[in-house]
Parts: structure tokens; C-alpha cells; sequence
């Protein structure tokens, strides 16, 4: 693919689906990034550094199956270590053609409901930016993995956390935001173990979208099938489920 008008028509009829893939047709995704497309199947291998592959994105509303297919035949030549996101059943493609490290379903929901966040509690949180960096890798260093978090993410000024006798111990932002599409997802998601249970996985979950009020119009996430507890916090909050997919890491 060599336009991303093109694709952005292809996305744009759901957009809370296909949040990420809005973004990555944009700067400074675009240049270095790949996509393919068979029909209405499409495939984006995502870099945000010439060379080096982050995610290949599959999602798809209007042909998951050839999308599967489509993915399938690229495997092989992808890197170890790398994200893959696609339609429900990717990981039986997927491990057919080679070994992977995990795999595991997922769900993305909008938000759909402001007044319900509205009245949250948002009066916890602190804002967080770039001078919080060195507490924030403390506070998801605590579980390797459980949340995915980027310094660059600061750049967005949605971060918010709470601290209990000075220490962080919960924590969250977005992944993305464009300003052109007034889009958002919500994530690097952590409450530390010894703190869950006192409702600070809404807090800060409301704290991000009280600064994300008047700068978009959709506001999306993701979140493991099986994480209930955060399921649950997601869905009082006002997120409704608008799609099921599998992620899965190469070996």
C-alpha cells in the first residue's frame, strides 16, 4: 500500500476498532511502516525507527478471515519478539507456521457513557509528566509486563497517578491521541498488588479521561479476556466491548 487516504477510508466506518490503525497512517508511523492489502484484507507491520518492526496490526471488520491469511503468509519472515494483533483465531494461524512466546484473546471497548466518569473519582489523582518518569518505570518495573508503557507517552499529558506515603502505586495514561481524528486510547493501566481493592483502577482510569474532556470524541482501550477485575471497573465506568480479538508474540 502506498496511500494511506486509502486505508483511512477503510478504518474510518470504526473508528473505536481500529483506533491504533488511524494513528499508525499517521506521521510519524506512516514513512516507516509497511502495509498490505489483498481485497479487503490488510496487514500493517508498524515502526516508529527505520529498520525495526514494533507491531504488525490484522484487525480487521470487513475480512478477518483473509486477513488471517494474509498475516499467515508473512510470519515467517517476521522478527522474534514481535506483537502481532489480529482477528480472533490468529493464534491457530499463527502457531501453524512457527512457535510463539504467548498468545491469549483480548477485548477493546469505547467509551460510551461520560456521565458515569464524570461523577468518579477523579479528585484522587495527581497529574503526572516527564519529571514522574523515574517513578513511573518504579511503579510498572514492580511486575515486568502487566502494563505497556513508553517514556514518549508522557508527551501526551494525559499521565495521572496516586501515591500512598509518597510512593506511586497506581498509575495510568494513553497509548495514543490524534488530534486530527479526536481519538484516544487509554493504557499503561497499573495499580500495584498490595494497593488493589480500594478502587484506585478507576481513579486513575477516570483521572485520564478528565484530561482527555473536549481534546477527542472517541475514547478506546484494550484489556486481556481473562482480567476480569478490570473488566469490571471498565464496563461501571461507562466502556462498552466493540470487539474480540488475539494478540500474540512471537518466539
Amino acid at each position: 500500500m502506498s496511500d494511506p487516504d486509502e486505508l483511512r477510508d477503510f478504518y474510518s466506518d470504526a473508528p473505536a476498532v481500529h483506533l491504533y490503525a488511524l494513528v499508525d497512517l499517521e506521521l510519524p508511523w506512516w514513512p516507516l511502516s509497511r502495509w498490505y492489502r489483498r481485497g479487503d484484507a490488510v496487514v500493517g507491520l508498524i515502526s516508529d525507527t527505520p529498520g525495526l518492526l514494533l507491531t504488525a496490526y490484522a484487525v480487521s471488520t470487513r475480512d478477518p478471515a483473509g486477513s488471517i491469511a494474509l498475516l499467515a503468509e508473512l510470519v515467517p519472515s517476521l522478527p522474534s519478539g514481535l506483537l502481532l494483533t489480529g482477528p480472533t483465531g490468529m493464534v491457530a494461524a499463527c502457531t501453524a507456521r512457527r512457535p510463539v512466546a504467548w498468545s491469549g484473546p483480548h477485548h477493546r471497548y469505547e467509551l460510551v457513557d461520560r456521565p458515569v466518569v464524570e461523577h468518579g473519582h477523579t479528585a484522587e489523582v495527581d497529574a503526572l509528566g516527564p519529571a514522574d518518569l523515574a517513578d513511573l518505570v518504579a511503579l510498572y518495573a514492580s511486575e515486568p509486563g502487566a502494563a505497556f508503557f513508553l517514556p514518549s507517552m508522557l508527551d501526551d499529558a494525559t499521565f495521572v497517578g496516586v501515591r500512598q506515603d509518597g510512593v506511586l502505586v497506581a498509575a495510568a495514561g494513553t497509548h495514543l491521541i490524534s488530534a486530527s481524528r479526536r481519538l484516544a486510547a487509554i493504557g499503561a493501566v497499573y495499580v500495584r498488588p498490595s494497593a488493589r481493592g480500594s478502587g484506585l483502577g478507576a481513579a486513575v482510569t477516570s483521572g485520564v479521561i478528565a484530561r482527555l474532556d473536549r481534546r477527542v470524541d472517541t475514547i478506546g482501550l484494550n484489556v486481556a479476556a481473562d482480567n476480569t477485575p478490570a473488566i469490571t471497573i471498565y464496563e461501571r465506568l461507562g466502556f462498552r466491548r466493540v470487539l474480540d480479538y488475539d494478540e500474540v508474540q512471537l518466539a
